[in-house]
């Protein structure tokens, strides 16, 4: 069921949550409102739910964790608040999950590593001000993990550079201090890195090789404890 880009208003109806044999809920790009029922939970069947880009507001439903089977979430660009909750960590089909431009925060559960199938996390633009999750770096086939604009504070956890398919990290626009961890420049798969906009310093890790290998495509700026060689 798709209904993207049609100027929907009001809320979702309750109706949709009986439909117990649809695979595939697509709401997105439209101006609904109101929360998200908790009777989500009855989409048993679910594989893709996208409800990006309305005015959807309060919490993420408990109820989400119950859809088993489902392998893409995004509720990116809306209005939610609260935390992400416990319940996240029993989708284990999940591979692609957005919530960019929220209002959530608050620590994320620790279900999170359960995700091990998510090849896609994608958080940009929320009111998060905790340290980085060292979880992430527990998700192997993570390929996109994009943390930006946040209020992440601390240390970038060395745990991510276990990350062997990484091909875009973007934690810029953050309050993360420290050195950039050393072991980054074995990320071979890495593509798209973005650590601007932060209080790191020390030494700029790469050798030549990673750094001609991204080329623009790595951004470093706006830390001005940063420095290429121990000299500078």
């Amino acid at each position: 069921l798709t209904l993207s880009q049609n100027l929907l208003s009001g809320t979702i109806p309750a109706q949709i949550f009986s439909l117990s044999s649809l695979l595939h809920l697509d709401l997105s790009y439209n101006m609904l409102t109101g929360r998200i029922s908790f009777q989500v939970g009855n989409l048993k069947k679910l594989v893709g739910l996208d409800l990006s880009y309305n005015k959807l507001t309060g919490t993420i439903p408990s109820t989400i964790g119950q859809l088993g089977m489902l392998q893409k979430l995004d509720l990116s660009s809306n209005k939610l608040t609260g935390r992400i909750p416990e319940t996240i960590g029993n989708l284990h089909s999940l591979v692609f999950i957005a919530l960019s431009s929220n209002e959530l925060k608050g620590l994320l559960p620790k279900g999170v590593s359960m995700l091990q199938n998510l090849q896609c996390f994608l958080m940009d633009d929320n009111p998060m001000f905790i340290s980085l999750p060292s979880e992430f770096g527990e998700l192997q086939k993570l390929q996109e993990l994009r943390l930006a604009n946040s209020g992440y504070s601390g240390k970038i956890p060395p745990t991510y550079s276990k990350l062997s398919n990484l091909s875009t990290l973007s934690l810029q626009n953050n309050r993360l201090t420290g050195e950039i961890p050393a072991s980054f420049g074995s990320l071979s798969h890495i593509y798209h890195l973005n650590l601007s906009r932060n209080f790191l310093d020390g030494v700029v890790p790469f050798n030549s090789s990673f750094l001609n290998r991204l080329g623009k495509n790595l951004d470093i700026s706006g830390n001005p404890g940063l420095c290429l060689s121990p000299s500078e």
